[in-house]
């Protein structure tokens, strides 16, 4: 038996943006085990995105299901960032691609908002 999800939240910009984007990803950010990576690959997913472009920054991979993707993480302290960082666009209702970039940065990395190309 697998243990897949441990905890799963709505993001992206259909989940932050009001009004929401009808032409975009459905986005899901998982803590989970590699048993949902493994999942999800033997369901057809594969990994999407440019993961060397994150090395060292932390521990997560994005896969890619039709139009689902799902950032995967086994690290609860980046799971509840990402949820922080999700919440706050929301509420700020960041419709600006390049600001959500700038805040998940900061909530994620710590970058500061000057080192930030716009």
């Amino acid at each position: 038996m697998l243990k897949w999800a441990v905890a799963f939240a709505f993001t992206g910009s259909r989940y932050i943006c009001n009004p929401a984007p009808v032409d975009s990803d459905e986005d899901y950010v998982c803590l989970a085990t590699d048993g949902l990576r493994k999942a999800l690959e033997l369901a057809g997913a594969t990994v999407d995105g440019d993961p060397e472009k994150y090395e060292g920054m932390s521990s997560f991979v994005s896969m890619r299901l039709g139009s689902v993707n799902m950032i995967l993480t086994d690290e609860p302290d980046f799971y509840r960032r990402f949820v922080d960082a999700t919440e706050e666009a929301k509420r700020l209702n960041l419709l600006h691609k390049p600001d959500r970039i700038a805040l998940f940065q900061r909530h994620l990395y710590g970058v500061e908002a000057e080192e930030i190309p716009l």
